[in-house]
């Protein structure tokens, strides 16, 4: 049976969304590679956030809602069991790499390798799941 026109505008929106996120987790690659850990790990968030949001279009048929918020998206989307709980936690850490405080060390100093290489594998393997999910939503519509 041929998709109608409504199922392949959604198909589209999810690829484009997944394409962006993949692109994100590159970025993110790239940063770790030379030693840019705090914007690793900002792109890492909006991979995981995108993806999350393309999950959502998949399961829904709409467009996902305004919000940066991962966990709130992971719920949305029931996938908060699947992500590793360091992954629901990777909005706070964003939040705090790209704003600074009052006082105390600046945003880019709080990012370690550790916390760079850690949350880089996690998204990727995040990004795989997501789109297995994708991929079962789609085949059953």
């Amino acid at each position: 049976m041929p998709k109608s026109f409504a199922t392949k505008r959604i198909a589209t929106q999810v690829e484009r969304w997944m394409k962006q996120a993949e692109h994100n987790l590159e970025v993110a690659r790239k940063n770790f590679d030379i030693k840019v850990y705090d914007l690793a790990i900002v792109m890492c968030e909006q991979a995981l956030e995108k993806a999350l949001k393309a999950l959502y279009i998949a399961q829904t048929g709409k467009m996902p809602p305004r919000t940066h918020a991962i966990e709130d998206l992971a719920e949305l989307t029931h996938f908060e069991t699947r992500l590793d709980k360091m992954l629901l936690e990777l909005e706070d850490f964003y939040i705090q790499l790209r704003y600074p405080s009052a006082e105390g060390p600046m945003p880019y100093e709080l990012a370690t390798r550790e916390d760079a290489e850690r949350d880089t594998r996690m998204t990727a393997d995040a990004l795989e799941l997501i789109q297995d999910e994708i991929n079962h939503v789609q085949q059953k519509h």
